[in-house]
C-alpha cells in the first residue's frame, strides 16, 4: 500500500490493484487550504511516468524528495488536482511556524480528506499527510486480501506512523517500529528503527 492507502501496487509485477483519487472539487479545497497557509504541498499522483508534482516553493524536506523513485515535476500543483489524478498531499519535516501551519491545515481539510498530522519520529519536525475521505491502509489491503482469499488473521502488518494505527488494529499479526507512534499501542512485536537494522529484525520474525 502506498500513500496512506490511496494506491495499492504489486511491486514485483507493477500491477495496480487499488486506486482512489481526490474528486477535483475536494482536491481543490484541500490544495487551497495548504496554499492559504503558505504551504505548497507535494501532490502525489503515482502515475506510470511520474510520482508527484512539486512546486518550486514546496517546503518539504530534502529527504522526502529523495524518496521518490521516479520523476517529479516542478510545476503548478493545480494541474493534477483539476485532472482528478491527485491521490494524496503531503509535507514532511516542517518546523517552527510551518509546523504550526500544518496543524491548522489539518483542521481545515478534515471534511475533505483523511488527515494525519503530528511529530515525525523518522524525519523530525511535523509531517502532514492527506488522503481521500474514507481512505486508510485497511481500505486497500482488505480489498487485496479478499481477492487472495485471505482474512485479517492471515496478515502481518508493520507500522510506525499515525496513519498505520488503523492497519495495526485490524491485522491479525502486528509489528511496530521502536520509538514510533505505533510503538505506543499493543502490538505482537517491536523491531528496531531501520537505521539500526530494524528490517533485519523483521526478516528474523518472518523466518
Amino acid at each position: 500500500m502506498l500513500l496512506a492507502g490511496a494506491v495499492g501496487t504489486d511491486l514485483h509485477t507493477g500491477q495496480e490493484w487499488h486506486r482512489q483519487a481526490f474528486a477535483p472539487e475536494a482536491g481543490q479545497r484541500v490544495l487551497d487550504a495548504f496554499l492559504a497557509e503558505g504551504l505548497s504541498p507535494v501532490v502525489h499522483v503515482s502515475l506510470p511516468d511520474i510520482d508527484a508534482v512539486i512546486a518550486p516553493d514546496c517546503p518539504t524536506s530534502d529527504r522526502h524528495r529523495a524518496q521518490f523513485d521516479m520523476a517529479t515535476v516542478p510545476t503548478d500543483p493545480h494541474e493534477p488536482v483539476a485532472a482528478g489524478v491527485a491521490v494524496g498531499f503531503g509535507l514532511l519535516s516542517l518546523t517552527g511556524e510551518r509546523g504550526l501551519a500544518a496543524h491548522r491545515v489539518a483542521k481545515a481539510i478534515a471534511d475533505d480528506a483523511t488527515v494525519t498530522c503530528g511529530l515525525d519520529t523518522t524525519f523530525g519536525g511535523i509531517t502532514v499527510l492527506a488522503a481521500p475521505v474514507g481512505v486508510n491502509k485497511v481500505t486497500g489491503i482488505s480489498r487485496w486480501a479478499i481477492a487472495q482469499g485471505l482474512t485479517a488473521d492471515d496478515l502481518l502488518a508493520v507500522g510506525d506512523g499515525e496513519n498505520d494505527l488503523d492497519m495495526l488494529a485490524w491485522a491479525g499479526h502486528t509489528v511496530a517500529v521502536e520509538g514510533s507512534v505505533a510503538n505506543g499501542i499493543a502490538t505482537d512485536h517491536v523491531i528496531d528503527v531501520p537505521e539500526r537494522g530494524g528490517w533485519v529484525g523483521l526478516l528474523e520474525l518472518l523466518g
